[in-house]
């Protein structure tokens, strides 16, 4: 058999019901040992008599409100200085993909400048680190990124050491 938690809350309950009976039935139980050793109490005296209600005979003057808040200060200009200020042309947003390619140009010139800071050579976990904790650049998007680099001979990559090397060409594209 199982104790649910329903079991032990209805134990509980049942459990402070008879405790707190017991605690009635003692409160309900005269004091005999202190009736005889007790004194009588004294009578209790009469209560007061109510007296009577006084209604004022003059009525209470009547208050004068206070005065009208003053208006606050508006914090708009004059109608005639709005009619005088130009109006500023909404500077267009970039489209996402305006965007996306200013990042990507900006993240192919920070890649070429980490290869040139590390002396024109650098590992390929060294440039995928930097790519990806500088551009959040990484991954599948990295892969792409050296494809175009290696592509239009800006970068050269030699497979048996995996590094990078920056060529003339990069270093043109740097300046």
């Amino acid at each position: 058999m199982s104790i649910t938690g329903l079991d032990i809350r209805s134990t509980l309950r049942s459990g402070i019901l008879m405790v707190l009976d017991q605690l009635i039935s003692l409160l309900d139980e005269p004091d005999h040992a202190s009736e005889t050793t007790a004194e009588p109490s004294p009578s209790p005296a009469p209560a007061p008599a109510p007296s009577p209600k006084v209604t004022p005979s003059v009525a209470p003057a009547a208050s004068s409100a206070p005065p009208p808040l003053p208006e606050p200060p508006s914090h708009r200009p004059p109608l005639d200085v709005l009619a005088e200020t130009p109006k500023a042309k909404p500077k267009k947003k970039p489209s996402a993909a305006d965007r996306q390619k200013k990042h990507w140009e900006r993240t192919r010139k920070g890649v070429l400048a980490f290869v040139h800071e590390q002396g024109g050579r650098s590992t390929l976990r060294d440039m995928h680190d930097h790519s990806e904790s500088t551009y959040f650049v990484a991954h599948v998007s990295f892969s792409r990124l050296m494809e175009e680099l290696t592509d239009e001979g800006l970068l050269d990559y030699d497979h048996d050491t995996a590094e990078a090397r920056l060529t003339d060409e990069g270093r043109a594209e740097l300046d």
